[in-house]
């Protein structure tokens, strides 16, 4: 993936600037998005805790891809990598966490436990919340990078009305002006038919 570099300086020196910067909403949506970042991180110890460490591992990519995103003060190409990868693990996570419980038997174990200690339940727990989250933020991404898009349509459609406009309004000028280098119409002649003096034949 190749990610177009800006300037040397400011914090949009990594995504570059102009069509990608965020919307006053995507802004708003930046806290929103920390705390769904620390709980990704809760469920990354949990996953290191239970020794899973290729899933910790991909967890804590999310985080970072998650945390460029915020830095960069949710610039539109961090959102949609950030939610690219949440919907990838979410995915995943989901179809581990529907095996997990299949694979519950009551006569055996519980995959909630009273008895157990509270470390039991919430490494447990943290697998049904991971997809979930995950789930939460891809939808959060999808309504900033919406907001984004209709945005850019909405400014765009305004400068080419702009532009037209401004085209109309010189060329009008142009025509009842004739000058500045502007196009001048000249009237065209009516034909009038039958018109001027009649010639009568053989004569001199």
């Amino acid at each position: 993936m190749v990610i177009p570099m800006g300037g040397t300086s400011g914090r949009g020196s990594m995504f570059g600037d102009g069509e990608h910067k965020p919307t006053p909403f995507a802004l708003k949506m930046k806290w929103v998005t920390v705390f769904i970042l620390i709980l990704q991180c809760v469920i990354a110890i949990a996953r290191f805790w239970m020794l899973d460490i290729w899933n910790g591992f991909m967890m804590i990519i999310t985080v970072v891809v998650g945390g460029f995103t915020v830095h960069y003060d949710m610039h539109m190409l961090g959102v949609m990598m950030y939610g690219m990868i949440n919907l990838v693990n979410a995915i995943f996570d989901t179809i581990r966490a529907v095996i997990a419980v299949v694979k519950n038997k009551p006569d055996a174990w519980h995959f909630f436990d009273k008895s157990q200690p509270w470390t039991y339940n919430f490494l447990h727990a943290s697998i049904i919340a991971a997809p979930i989250i995950g789930l939460i933020a891809v939808r959060l991404m999808w309504a900033v990078y919406s907001d984004w898009s209709e945005n850019q349509e909405n400014e765009e459609s305004g400068v080419y009305s702009n532009s037209r406009q401004g085209y109309g309004a010189t060329m009008g000028a142009g025509s009842s002006t004739g000058g500045g280098g502007s196009f001048n119409v000249r009237p065209q002649q009516q034909f009038v038919p039958f018109s001027g003096g009649g010639q009568t034949l053989g004569k001199q």
